[in-house]
């Protein structure tokens, strides 16, 4: 698969465009939690060198929509 991405588009404008794509990621208004989760998730396989676990929670809870955020800071731990 990394062979013929390669052919469609540099290896160097892929990175800048996964990266790009994953910073500006946002959860939709009607988009539940685990969708949006997905979504980063099969982002976050294209980046190399992988994020760790400490990071990808707190880039999706960066991205999730303001009142959901509220939400979860009432917890005493990350749900």
């Amino acid at each position: 698969m990394e062979f013929l991405l390669n052919q469609i588009k540099s290896p160097i404008n892929q990175k800048l465009h996964i990266a790009l794509t994953y910073i500006r990621a946002m959860q939709q208004t009607n988009q539940p939690v685990n969708k949006f989760a997905a979504y980063l998730t099969s982002l976050k396989g294209q980046i190399n060198p992988p994020y760790d676990a400490k990071h990808l929670i707190i880039h999706l809870f960066a991205k999730l929509q303001p009142e959901l955020q509220v939400a979860i800071t009432n917890y005493q731990e990350f749900p």
